[in-house]
């Protein structure tokens, strides 16, 4: 659903955003609260769109509006679109909340009446990421980066669909609180991202908050956190019993449990389902092992050169390939292939390090560029994969990349048909990557996914111990021997674990939290030379909870699971959804707020939420990914532009007017950049321009002078005498019309 974007700030809806969140050990438990304020004269539908963790399991919905709370539910998606609609129709309050990627969703909020506020929370859970520098890291994505779409109708459709307006400025902010909890003591707590104030009440807690004295921030990059603690990577176990078994600690606690009992029993709730709160289990392995790594290998490197990685980004990936190839060994065959819209191999077909050949290597990385336009990863892969790589030769492959992109299942189902013969590691580059796209090309290639920060100091060290994981095979055959209790595992095929690296499986356990005293759970794997190895976790000393937590985990592992499979079984998803309380590819949380409508139901004006253009978009790219557009009818002038625009008078003046304003047709400006201009003019262009770019874009009446003015404008300058100008001359006043 779209609409139009609001022209001044008093007249978009959202007003603000907070997030509180729960960390302990390497789980989060997560709140969003979106704030709505309609300053219209009559009903609006807000729609916003807006960035979650790719592993987030967001478990609850709710709006809260005129002093009550109207809970959403998890419902197919098609029903709770329906649902949503028949609301609205009958003059009803209704909210939906859509997954449209693994790391976008659409939140609707339907007829919110004039001069009124309605506060959206978000309930989720996630699995933290282990850094390989020994820390867990929080991360809270509050971008969505301009994803490239290569030519196919359907990827435009859905370009469209989950790519928000960008503006320069908003109104709205994020606030942050954060409590840390560790089963040891707390080393540091640290954000690469933003400035933070960190107190810690004792040696094994912390309290986070913003550091600003405002205490909030733009919307404009990830919230990044890392914890750090004296023993991180321990082997543990946790039982995870239901709310409603969870024991009394005292008097009071017992009669307010039984008050609640005896409500529920009276409001006639219908059953709960047994197996939803059934005890949950999760286990943690970090194995270690020796393995000899005096074999071949095949290890190919494929670089994002697409316009994004402009500046610091393409010289960190320089320099880090440096590095890389100085240390591979002798009995390495490598490759480095470049790719954005177009694809450069460095060899034709991979070869074996040799001195002349490690030269050649060093040298081109030393110059690469971005110069390659878009980031199209379908066709380097697509390259790879026509080749059968030798045998005993196990291939490898590192994707490295800043980027978004429109046709992730098409790339994820590439590299999973070929995850038997090639391993694919990647490396999420700067604010707004998805997280989607890096995860599932490590999991999809049965490697690891690490992320690398704006600033990328960690490319290096990160990139370094990648290529470590490369050089010594995986663990496989991975299974799990429950010691004979009754366990539902989750997920039910178990990834290959590499070398001290964290593992975790999830279970329902259908037994007894008290039957589980003096069991061993035992890990078992195969080592590349067929030898089993096993690792065992005694269930003696366990850590029992009581919430709902490690279930929903685990129900996310099984969807996930089923979502990868080469058949997807829509019914179950559905089923462990709705069973759950999860939102999913094929399930959407709606909430309807019953309202008594005697008279005429009031027509409702739908309005765009629009985003903040991302932070690095905004300091070196933002321009070279903006594109001309008078009007929704002006492609001819778009379509124009690249052929008959090409002095600098041209890219200036377009950075200055559309420096903020991004669109699905990305690539004029990119285009020059890359074809026409010389590096000293374009370094010019990315300092000049986003100043001018964000002076113009805050008065409106300049930014539609120079919009309509910008192309011919510049092709009179360029072409006095010429039959064209006569028909820019027409488009100008044309626009002026439309306009007007």
């Amino acid at each position: 659903m779209f609409g139009l974007i609001s022209k001044t700030q008093e007249d978009i809806p959202l007003v603000g955003v907070s997030v509180k969140a729960k960390i302990f050990d390497f789980v989060a438990k997560v709140v969003v609260r979106q704030k709505y304020e309609n300053n219209y004269d009559h009903p609006i539908e807000a729609v916003y769109k807006f960035p979650m963790d790719e592993a987030a399991a967001i478990c609850g919905f709710e709006a809260y509006i005129d002093g009550k709370i109207v809970k959403g539910v998890s419902k197919e998606k098609n029903e709770a679109q329906q649902i949503y609609d028949d609301a609205l129709a009958q003059g009803h309050g209704a909210y939906l909340m859509e997954q449209e990627t693994e790391d976008i969703f659409t939140l609707s909020v339907g007829n919110l009446p004039s001069k009124k506020q309605v506060v959206i929370s978000i309930f989720y859970v996630a699995e933290l990421e282990a850094e390989d520098d020994d820390q867990i890291r929080f991360v809270l994505p509050t971008v969505i980066s301009p994803r490239y779409t290569p030519p196919n109708k359907n990827l435009e459709e859905k370009a469209e669909r989950i790519t928000p307006k960008y503006v320069s400025s908003v109104p709205y902010g994020l606030k942050v609180d954060i409590k840390v909890g560790m089963q040891s003591k707390i080393v540091n707590v640290l954000s690469p991202s933003h400035d933070i104030d960190v107190k810690y009440p004792s040696k094994f807690t912390a309290a986070i908050e913003l550091g600003n004295p405002k205490k909030t921030t733009s919307l404009d990059r990830d919230f990044v956190l890392k914890i750090k603690t004296e023993q991180p990577f321990e082997p543990r176990v946790w039982v995870e019993g239901s709310k409603e078994n969870k024991p009394e600690k005292n008097e009071k606690e017992k009669k307010k449990k039984k008050k609640k009992n005896q409500k529920e029993k009276h409001e006639k709730k219908p059953k709960k389902d047994q197996k939803k709160h059934d005890p949950g289990m999760m286990v943690t392995f970090y194995p270690e092992i020796k393995v000899e790594d005096k074999f071949e290998m095949e290890m190919i490197f494929v670089i994002d050169r697409s316009g994004s990685m402009s500046g610091d980004r393409i010289r960190s990936a320089s320099k880090t390939m440096e590095q890389v190839i100085k240390q591979l060994p002798d009995n390495c065959y490598f490759n480095v292939i470049g790719f954005g819209t177009k694809v450069e191999q460095l060899f034709d077909e991979s070869v074996q390090i040799s001195k002349e050949i490690r030269e050649k290597a060093l040298t081109h990385v030393s110059i690469m560029q971005a110069d390659l336009g878009g980031t199209d990863l379908h066709k380097p892969l697509e390259q790879i994969f026509s080749i059968i790589p030798a045998k005993n030769r196990p291939r490898q492959i590192f994707i490295l990349t800043d980027g978004d992109i429109s046709n992730t299942e098409e790339v994820m189902k590439m590299i999973r048909r070929n995850s038997s013969t090639a391993r694919c590691f990647s490396f999420g580059i700067g604010a707004g990557a998805s997280r989607e796209l890096v995860n599932g090309i490590a999991r999809a290639g049965n490697g690891k996914a690490v992320f690398i920060d704006d600033s990328g100091k960690d490319l290096e060290k990160k990139v370094i111990k990648q290529i470590q994981r490369g050089m010594q095979p995986a663990l496989t055959q991975i299974k799990i021997d429950w010691d004979g209790l009754n366990i539902d595992q989750a997920p039910k095929v178990l990834p290959p674990i590499f070398n001290h690296d964290r593992f975790i499986a999830y279970g329902f356990l259908a037994d007894d939290i008290n039957n589980i005293k003096g069991k061993v759970v035992k890990l078992t794997a195969a080592l590349p030379t067929g030898e089993e190895v096993c690792f065992k976790l005694s269930l003696d000393s366990v850590q029992i909870i009581y919430d709902d937590i490690i279930k929903t985990l685990a129900a996310k592992a099984l969807i996930k699971e089923l979502t990868m499979a080469d058949i997807e079984d829509k019914d179950k998803i559905v089923e462990l959804a709705t069973k759950y309380g999860l939102a999913s590819k094929h399930t959407s949380f709606v909430a309807v707020e019953e309202r008594d409508n005697d008279g005429e139901i009031e027509e409702m004006e739908l309005v765009d939420v629009p985003s903040l253009n991302p932070m690095d978009y905004q300091e070196e790219y933002s321009a070279m990914r903006s594109a001309p557009m008078l009007n929704q009818s002006s492609d001819l002038c778009y379509s124009a532009a690249p052929k008959y625009s090409r002095k600098k008078s041209a890219c200036f003046i377009a950075t200055a007017a559309y420096g903020t304003s991004m669109h699905p047709k990305l690539d004029s400006l990119r285009w020059m950049r890359d074809n026409i201009f010389p590096n000293k003019l374009t370094q010019f262009y990315y300092y000049v321009s986003p100043p001018i770019a964000d002076f113009i874009s805050k008065h409106d009446s300049l930014r539609f002078l120079v919009r309509v003015l910008l192309w011919p404008l510049v092709y009179l300058i360029d072409n006095p005498r010429s039959f064209f100008s006569f028909l820019t001359i027409f488009i100008l006043i044309f626009s002026i019309y439309l306009h007007y």
